[in-house]
Parts: structure tokens; sequence; C-alpha cells
């Protein structure tokens, strides 16, 4: 068995977010750790449906090497069916870390900052590292081009599409929708910075040839991007292996 179609059986999936529309809550949680005398800063953004716990050995590793440290959670609701609310939700989101990164940069003297995004917070990562100066790399953990194909071709979000099926929804009309939520938007505002993107060919939950595509499209303006690809990782175990035993975590 594949190692998503295995890993997928013990994820979470919250039954809210196939609502047609989903109340707006406040979708940040944030965690911060400042180092002494550190002028960089890794953000990490969590994956779907997980949180802080998770990450706490990348975590550690990035304190550990003296630099400044600041992960946001985000609650499930951020994708569901209901079109214009993840439009809100996403759009909150960034703007929201794009402000703390202003913020953190006066108050803490810290000029440079990776953000690290994995699966659909890469769309995240891109719509911030994409339109800030002070944002110097970027680390995309299995992402897509946009967040509507993955969405409709992926296996965990199927039950998302059946719903915006039986809404008459299809996915020109969604891609159109989320025009802004696609990384590949951001990628020319990638040019000048450092960036690495890992994808595995077995990825089933974003399909690998939305990753791909994204960083073929980033290649146009970042020559140098490091892209990194296995074979039988797939989408979960690829996550696992950057955040637990791969000790390859600069930019």
């Amino acid at each position: 068995m594949n190692l998503d179609k295995l890993l997928l059986i013990f994820s979470a999936f919250d039954k809210d977010v196939l609502k047609n529309k989903v109340g707006f809550k406040n979708p940040l949680f944030k965690k911060e750790y400042f180092c002494d005398n550190s002028s960089e800063a890794y953000i990490l953004l969590g994956p779907w449906h997980a949180n802080s716990q998770t990450f706490y050995l990348l975590r550690d590793k990035i304190i550990n090497s003296g630099y400044s440290y600041i992960q946001y959670d985000f609650i499930p609701d951020i994708l569901s069916p209901d079109i214009k609310g993840t439009k809100k939700y996403f759009e909150y989101i960034s703007e929201n870390i794009k402000k703390d990164i202003e913020e953190i940069n006066k108050k803490h003297k810290i000029d440079k900052f990776i953000v690290m995004g994995f699966s659909l917070s890469c769309v995240t990562a891109s719509m911030i590292s994409g339109s800030n100066k002070l944002v110097k790399g970027v680390i995309l953990v299995a992402p897509g081009n946009t967040l509507a194909e993955p969405m409709w071709y992926g296996l965990r979000t199927a039950s998302i599409r059946k719903v915006m099926e039986k809404n008459k929804i299809d996915l020109p009309y969604l891609k159109e929708q989320w025009e802004n939520l696609a990384p590949e938007k951001y990628a020319p505002g990638l040019k000048g910075k450092k960036v690495k993107i890992i994808l595995s060919q077995s990825d089933l939950i974003i399909p690998y040839s939305f990753g791909k595509e994204l960083a073929q499209k980033v290649k146009k303006y970042v020559p140098n991007i490091v892209v990194k690809e296995n074979k039988h990782l797939g989408h979960y175990g690829t996550i696992i292996n950057f955040c637990f035993i791969s000790k390859d975590i600069s930019i």
C-alpha cells in the first residue's frame, strides 16, 4: 500500500470543513522563540490538521543553531467547500503574518526571515514570501502550483470536491475564484531569494505533477533553485522525513 494511503487512515479530518459555509474564526495560533543576538528567524507554517507539538525536533534544531523561531498553526476550517470563506481565511492569514514580520523586524532587529511551508501551508508561504523584502528564503515541502488543482485531484480532499460538485462547482470556476491563492502566481516575487522545494514522485495528497510544475515556474525567476525529490516517501513521508530525520534544514 502507498504510504499516503496508509497514513491517511490515521489522519484527523474535521467534518465541519465539509459544511457549505464555515463561520469565520481566528485561524492563527502563534508560538515564538527569540534567540539573543540573532538577526535571522525561521517561520514555520504548519500543515493542515497539524499542531506545534509535531515539529518539536525541527524547532529545537533551528533554535539550537542560533536562529529565532516563529510557528503558526491553523484551524481546519481554512480549507472547505466554502470558496469565499477559504479565500478570506488565506488572505487574512497572509496579511497578518506579513504584519507580524514587520513588527518582529522593528522590535527584535531581525532582518532576515526564512519561511517554511508544508503541504497546504505552502500556499500561505508563497503569498508571504513573494511579496515581502524581509523574506530572504523559502522552503516548500510537498507543495502544489495552485490551491484549486491539488485540492481537486488530491486523495485527502476528495470529500471536499464531492461537496463542490454537488453544488455545481467545477475546476475552471474554482481556479478562477482562487487565482490569488496559487503559489505559482507569486513566483516572480521570489526573484533574488533562496528557494528550496522538496517533492515526492509518489505523492497522492498533492499529486507530484503539481509540485513539479511549481518548481519549473519558480526556476524561471530563481535559476539556482534547489529541488529535491524522492520516489517512495509520498506526501506524509516527505514531511516526516524533513522534520524528524533530515539533517539538511538549511536554505
